[in-house]
């Protein structure tokens, strides 16, 4: 058995594997369909979506496979993730990586592979859609156009969910930011239109008009303040930005607030 070399990239290619967070997820019925379709398609009893890890394939789908992930030693897709092109093993016992692979010489007993990478959009190869026989065979043009379609279609479901995972910290976000305008605004800006009220009333001596006045301009500053405060935020937020933890004197804090 040959092991697959590490390829040169791959420091980056698990970072890009990380971002999909897709890794140790519950299985999905859009995934499941697809091994069952490739299965289908190209007449194999097993079929899988692998994701070749630092030191496993995880199966995000499997059809005929007990196992949810395997040593990456024995992974066959760790060999197909060497290349962006679709690897057909017809025979495994005659393959030098290969024959004395333990899934070749005990259960499942696989003698066929075919592999097409699952590459995002940045170049990297991240693991494969595979279907797998345990007789020797291999694979009709129709039927290795129609893999390396669905090889396509599991990254775009791949992007998809990232998509969807960052719309959904968009309207999280959003929803925040409603709720903090909601309170933190609206108190202060009820406070200014109170003292114009007052202002308007007549009712009121000189002296206390001109504390109100005072009074008013800072309601009005601290609402600018927080209204820029809420836009900085909401910027920092959508950029991904994080906290910076740092050390503040005690009694600027008290003063900021009082």
């Amino acid at each position: 058995m040959i092991t697959a070399h590490i390829p040169e990239n791959e420091a980056d290619r698990l970072k890009e594997l990380q971002r999909l967070d897709i890794l140790d997820t519950l299985p999905e019925e859009e995934y499941d369909d697809l091994v069952k379709l490739a299965s289908i398609i190209c007449q194999s009893p097993m079929s899988l979506v692998s994701l070749v890890d630092s030191q496993r394939q995880w199966f995000k789908a499997r059809l005929g496979i007990d196992d949810s992930e395997t040593h990456r030693d024995f992974a066959f897709c760790a060999h197909a993730i060497l290349d962006s092109e679709l690897m057909v093993v017809s025979n495994a016992v005659e393959d030098q990586r290969f024959y004395d692979n333990p899934y070749v010489t005990s259960d499942p007993n696989v003698r066929f592979y075919a592999g097409m990478p699952l590459v995002t959009k940045a170049g990297y190869k991240v693991g494969t859609l595979c279907v797998l026989d345990s007789v020797p065979r291999d694979l009709t043009n129709e039927q290795r156009f129609a893999l390396k379609t669905l090889g396509k279609q599991v990254m775009n479901m791949l992007d998809l969910r990232i998509a969807n995972k960052q719309l959904g910290k968009l309207n999280s976000l959003q929803n925040k930011f409603l709720a903090i305008i909601g309170h933190d605004v609206r108190s202060p800006l009820m406070s200014v239109k109170s003292l114009l009220d007052l202002l308007n009333s007549n009712l009121i001596s000189a002296e206390e008009l001109t504390a109100l006045s005072s009074q008013l301009n800072g309601h009005i500053d601290q609402t600018l303040e927080l209204v820029a405060n809420l836009i900085d935020w909401g910027m920092a937020q959508s950029q991904n930005y994080k906290l910076e933890v740092g050390i503040a004197p005690l009694k600027d804090i008290v003063k900021a607030e009082f």
